[in-house]
């Protein structure tokens, strides 16, 4: 998912009000923050689970898991 940033030529209001200077750069800053979010999470998503081995630690497997769940 990518956010969109507000553009200045776009209304900030569902009344088509235009946002002022501060708070363009407000939502401009926020859409960068979730735009690198979601990159991490897109990252940890793409971990697979873990499988197989000599040694199994199901406390860390379902805690791995746990993480790749609650990202996708």
């Amino acid at each position: 998912m990518t956010a969109k940033p507000l553009l200045r030529d776009q209304a900030a209001t569902r009344d088509g009000s235009m946002a002022s200077d501060a708070l363009l750069e407000v939502i401009q800053i926020l859409v960068r923050d979730v735009n690198r979010l979601s990159a991490r999470l897109d990252a940890v998503a793409a971990i697979t689970g873990p499988t197989g081995g000599a040694t199994v630690d199901s406390q860390s497997r379902t805690a791995i898991n746990a993480i790749i769940a609650a990202v996708t």
